[in-house]
Parts: structure tokens; sequence; C-alpha cells
């Protein structure tokens, strides 16, 4: 006779992610956002030289900028959540 796996039950508490995994998300945005070239003609180069497809300079520049938009939101995104889960474990963890 088969068992059913067991679930969890819903009285326990969700086990959240730990710092590790917030700073390995800023870390990692930061390294594509140095990564990106840095002018819009380097990236078409770049696009060519690994996928074999061409893009005009206006594509190019486009894509340029919305690299880096959402590289630096990355990094917003991912800085805030760290210092907020640092914040989060000092305060439980005073008395105050």
């Amino acid at each position: 006779m088969k068992t059913r796996p067991t679930q969890p039950c819903c009285c326990q508490p969700v086990k959240r992610p730990g710092p590790t995994r917030h700073l390995a998300l800023t870390l990692l945005a930061t390294l594509g956002w140095l990564l990106i070239p840095k002018c819009p003609m380097c990236l078409s180069a770049y696009v060519f030289a690994f996928t074999g497809a061409t893009l005009s300079f206006r594509v190019s520049s486009l894509t340029h900028q919305l690299l880096f938009a959402f590289m630096t939101g990355m990094i917003i995104y991912s800085s805030i959540r760290l210092a907020y889960h640092i914040y989060r474990n000092r305060t439980k963890e005073s008395p105050l």
C-alpha cells in the first residue's frame, strides 16, 4: 500500500529566505550591471557575436537603456530587501 507524502500543517510558520539569498541577488544584479557594454554599438556587436542576429542602432540603444534601467532597479530592490531583512532580524533579537 502506497502512502501519500505528508503536507506541512497550515499552523507551522513558513520559512522565509535568509539574508544570504538577498545578498546573492544583489551581487548578481551588480555583476550583470557591470558586464553590460557601455555603448549601444558594443551591445549590438555582442548580440551579433553570440546569436548571429543584427540590431539596428535604434533598437540597440533602446535595449541598452532598458538593460541599465532593469539592472539598476534590481540592485535597488534587492538592496532594500536585504536591508529590511537585516533590520527585521535585529529588532527581533533586541529586547527593546
